[in-house]
């Protein structure tokens, strides 16, 4: 069970990391003095992303995983 619980915190981070790339890229859209830079900044956070989402496989079944994810 400790395992499961680890995969939903993992699970919860890599959400967190997803929504705080859809926000960056809509503040990019929205200034266009920071464009560049947050763009930047949020095309750098799929690495974290993907990273997050590895863990998440390894601590939930895969079928909840993928589904989750």
């Amino acid at each position: 069970m400790r395992s499961v619980s680890r995969g939903v915190g993992w699970l919860l981070a890599f959400l967190i990391v997803q929504i705080s790339i859809s926000v960056l890229l809509k503040t990019a859209a929205a200034y266009a003095q920071w464009r560049v830079g947050v763009t930047a900044v949020a095309a750098a956070f799929p690495v974290l992303s993907t990273y997050l989402l590895m863990r998440v496989f390894a601590h939930l079944p895969s079928h909840l995983a993928q589904g989750l994810g």
